[in-house]
């Protein structure tokens, strides 16, 4: 395959200015008076014993900090603890004590839980359960094809517009400073010589979404623009009212857009279409893309193992060989794999496990190498 790693993913993620801005922001919850810090008055000691804890920890180390966010529980710092609590859902936006636990905190202060998801959104874009654009921002982030070789075809090369923010890029070598791969200055040079969607690449690899908040990409990359032409495939052959469409639609998966906001309603629609599975098959098989069921229910009856429960005009009139058949197949093909965790929530289409976990109805262990 093209898409191939510029390396082995380093362990664990050195995003440590979050870690310094924590830090950085400490003695402003001392000097709150205790009404504003949340619970009784921290003395001296708790803060310096919760700066020590907080130093200790690694910056991916999520049992650690969610400890440490219990721990601020036992000391009654309600605040410390929506701080901890909110650092371990950043990193793992499924994990179900560290909400609860912020939940509590928030209700301590007489606060209520900030429904992010409606934050700057039009009625119009809720009513029709369509992700923000800041999820549309972290899709682009992880799908981003990885670190390309030079001998990629223009056709398949990662090409995208990048705002970085101020001082970003050095505040990425700075944390990799430990890195053989970045030390010195010809090896830093190196880095800012490469292309806005090279550093991208890189930084991605080496600091997982440490440093997405603090990038904005422009315009959709590859898989994104690949997708177009196949969402307007299956929204003609499966979008219609007695179908997949209108209201109510039919399982397994509704077809959500509208045309005053076609970003959200690709975007929404690729997480639904990527998160269906029927029984042990998915809608979307990154391992054996051939198995991806908007190919096999497309296909004209008894040409595939499995075929669309009802009754449909064939998507693929031509088999296997249709053109297509053919442009779904290769985009599947393209599409990163392991399958990353985004954390999204999506109204109805809960994000599947991990590969790996006992919860995944994975068919069989990928043979595809990861990408």
């Amino acid at each position: 395959m093209y898409h191939r790693d510029l390396r082995a993913r380093r362990a664990g993620s050195l995003s440590l200015w979050v870690l310094a801005t924590a830090l950085a922001a400490l003695p402003a919850v001392a000097a709150m008076p205790a009404q504003d810090a949340g619970g009784p008055k921290a003395d001296t000691t708790v803060i310096e014993d919760y700066r020590r804890r907080l130093s200790e920890l690694g910056p991916r180390d999520i049992a650690g900090h969610y400890a440490l966010a219990q721990w601020c529980n036992e000391q009654k710092q309600y605040q410390l603890v929506i701080e901890r609590t909110q650092y371990v859902l950043e990193l793992d936006p499924r994990n179900v004590d560290a909400r609860l636990l912020n939940t509590a905190a928030l209700h301590k202060l007489g606060q209520q839980p900030v429904d992010s998801s409606a934050a700057g959104r039009s009625p119009g874009e809720i009513a029709l359960g369509l992700i923000t654009k800041q999820d549309i921002q972290r899709l682009r982030f992880l799908e981003l094809l990885d670190f390309q070789p030079d001998d990629v075809p223009p056709a398949l090369r990662e090409s995208i517009s990048v705002r970085f923010d101020r001082g970003v890029l050095t505040v990425f070598l700075d944390a990799m400073g430990d890195a053989p791969e970045f030390v010195g200055r010809a090896n830093r040079q190196r880095f800012i010589a490469l292309k806005p969607t090279q550093q991208v690449q890189v930084m991605r690899q080496y600091g997982d979404l440490a440093y997405q908040p603090k990038i904005r990409i422009l315009n959709d990359p590859l898989v994104f623009r690949k997708f177009k032409p196949v969402a307007a495939l299956i929204e003609r052959g499966c979008a219609t009212r007695d179908c997949h469409g209108g209201d109510t639609p039919a399982k397994p998966f509704g077809w959500r857009g509208h045309l005053l906001y076609p970003e959200q309603s690709l975007y929404t629609q690729f997480l639904i279409l990527d998160r269906v599975a029927v029984g042990r098959d998915r809608l979307i098989d990154r391992d054996q893309p051939a198995d991806s069921l908007i190919l096999l229910y497309g296909l004209p009856p008894g040409a595939a193992r499995r075929s669309h429960p009802g009754q449909i005009k064939p998507l693929y009139s031509q088999g296997t060989q249709d053109p297509n058949y053919r442009m779904v197949l290769e985009w599947i093909d393209l599409l990163r794999i392991p399958r990353p965790i985004n954390g999204i929530r999506v109204e109805g289409y809960p994000e599947p496990p991990p590969p790996g976990s006992r919860l995944s109805a994975n068919k069989e262990p990928s043979t595809r190498p990861s990408r």
